[in-house]
């Protein structure tokens, strides 16, 4: 549902300004594919858990109650995390706005994200990788972001207009 307008007669609720918040806030400013995480982390985590609630009545303890809530019905402190940057956001423009005067969503701590300890190749088991795709269509892609050591999305997005051969390097732009 799309609102042209928030009707500010009244104090809207969580659900009635996020869902104005979205459309008339969010997406005009944003790629689609960061306005769907947006809208997911909305209908799924946020309208269920306080969308009822004035906005002007949301408290600490409302948005602590959905963070715990969301970790103990199995969602990752990654994503919880991600829903709590969302409401943080979308308070702090509702509090410039003079909506309301405090965002509760800052006042709260975001659940710990343990980040998993990186075990980088030795020599040996480089060359053990190496050996293993020798033959594979992707074997160049391998062996560049290995010995670069090129995430993902860095070895993924490189393009032709980033390798220099007469100079031999190479620029990682995407």
């Amino acid at each position: 549902m799309q609102r042209k307008h928030l009707r500010i007669e009244q104090v809207p609720t969580l659900a009635e300004y996020l869902e104005y918040w979205l459309h008339q806030s969010v997406k005009p400013r944003v790629r689609p594919h960061t306005f769907a995480g947006y809208s997911v982390n909305v209908h799924k985590h946020l309208v269920p858990t306080l969308g009822k609630i004035r906005l002007d009545h949301l408290t600490p303890q409302h948005v602590l109650d959905m963070i715990n809530g969301r970790l103990s019905a199995g969602f990752s402190p990654k994503t919880v995390a991600y829903v709590h940057q969302v409401l943080r956001t979308a308070l702090e423009l509702a509090r410039r706005w003079e909506l309301i005067d405090r965002n509760v969503a800052s006042m709260v701590d975001p659940p710990h994200r343990e980040r998993p300890k990186i075990h980088p190749m030795d020599p040996t088991e480089a060359r053990q990788f190496l050996d293993s795709i020798h033959g594979h269509r992707l074997e160049a892609l391998f062996a560049v972001a290995l010995a670069m050591g090129l995430r993902q999305g860095e070895a993924l997005g490189l393009q032709w207009d980033d390798v220099d051969l007469r100079v031999g390097s190479l620029s990682v732009r995407h």
